[in-house]
């Protein structure tokens, strides 16, 4: 009996209907599928038991590769993640040289070329190495203001990133987290949070960017994640950051494009079967709606921290937040008065500016005049650009 793929479309009363990879409709067993809801997709073996299956099990990702030899029972391909073994379907002709195509079930899918692809094509030059770090000693109070985002970050920290207390939450019954998405305007500090809490749970961090992940082959971006997430498994413990996950994940429908790959790719690493649990993924956005609903689910992105602009008193600790050399005192207060809804880096710039002036003037500590006069340059800069963005 070979495997069974499905996902549940709905339910006539106690009956979960199944929509199969054909299209078609099927009524499922209520008493075996209590395992999934609608829109879960489920598998059956050889041993003909349902269990939950992935969006990797649905919409496997569809990969390139060159095949080395041809075998009686099947084909060795050279790819990107090294040699593949992959069986040919009835119908099919393959040759040595032949470009296929393939994904993660047992059969290649189709020849797409019947010479190989250049190597120069194959060769992807990105290295893990790039994007990867362990952060240098980073303490909690270097963030200043949002004390309420400040505190669950140290809670899930204490609890999600150590060991022996995820190990504890398991026997108590309870998932440890595997992503965490961070909401909000850019430049309200979502990525030097995700640094310190890698710094502080001695994680090795990854930074992901969308062009960091741009690649030139169909399938590439979704090899280069995959490729990151493998890497980061092998750590002690890793977190795993995406920079505007938005703009990598949209909605799907019925897309089969970049977008839905990559969203498989994230699923199979956050709650697939052999999802690691050393890898926690840490997600930016500012545009909430626009992530696909699957990663939302539990499971995936179990939390949630919103990023709003700084109220008048998180401006006061962020302007007093660095140990700047200064000499009398200074307008906090009213430079913090007059900045609603500026971000952490708006207020940074206050000090590049008033440095400047200082620098120029020949002082060796930043005054009140030019700390005000800072301000106003920082102002013009942030009114001019917001003018241009519009």
């Amino acid at each position: 009996m070979s495997t069974i793929i499905a996902k549940i479309d709905h339910v006539v009363g106690d009956l979960p209907m199944l929509r199969m990879t054909d299209g078609t409709l099927s009524a499922g067993d209520p008493n075996a599928l209590k395992i999934a809801n609608v829109g879960d997709v489920v598998v059956m073996g050889t041993d003909s038991v349902w269990r939950r299956g992935s969006v990797i099990d649905w919409e496997p990702a569809t990969k390139v590769g060159t095949v080395d030899r041809v075998a009686r029972s099947g084909v060795l391909l050279q790819t990107a993640y090294g040699v593949v073994y992959r069986t040919v379907p009835a119908g099919l002709t393959v040759k040595p040289g032949n470009t296929v195509t393939y994904d993660s079930r047992a059969d290649l899918l189709d020849v797409v070329a019947g010479e190989s692809v250049r190597p120069s094509l194959l060769d992807d030059d990105f290295n893990v190495a790039s994007i990867k770090s362990t952060p240098s000693a980073m303490a909690w109070d270097s963030f200043a203001g949002f004390p309420d985002i400040i505190q669950e970050a140290k809670d899930l920290v204490a609890v999600h990133t150590d060991v022996d207390a995820r190990r504890r939450l398991t026997d108590l019954g309870v998932d440890p987290i595997r992503g965490i998405l961070f909401d909000g305007p850019p430049g309200t500090g979502k990525t030097f949070l995700a640094q310190i809490m890698a710094s502080q749970s001695n994680a090795t961090f990854y930074l992901v960017s969308t062009a960091g992940l741009g690649g030139r082959l169909v399938s590439e971006s979704e090899q280069r994640l995959q490729r990151i997430y493998t890497d980061a498994a092998s750590e002690d413990l890793s977190i795993v950051f995406i920079d505007e996950i938005d703009t990598l994940t949209g909605h799907r429908g019925n897309d089969q494009g970049s977008g839905s790959r990559l969203v498989n790719v994230f699923l199979t690493n956050m709650d697939g079967v052999s999802a690691p649990d050393n890898v926690i993924t840490i997600g930016t956005t500012n545009l909430l709606d626009s992530i696909d609903h699957a990663l939302r689910r539990p499971g995936r992105f179990d939390r949630q921290l919103t990023f709003t602009y700084p109220d008048v008193e998180d401006r006061v600790a962020i302007l007093q937040a660095r140990p700047h050399t200064t000499s009398g005192d200074l307008d906090y207060a009213q430079v913090a008065a007059e900045t609603e809804n500026w971000t952490a880096a708006d207020l940074g710039a206050i000090w590049q500016h008033a440095g400047e002036l200082t620098v120029i003037s020949g002082r060796s500590a930043i005054h009140n005049d030019h700390f005000m006069m800072g301000f106003e340059r920082a102002a013009n800069a942030r009114t001019k650009r917001l003018k241009e963005t519009r």
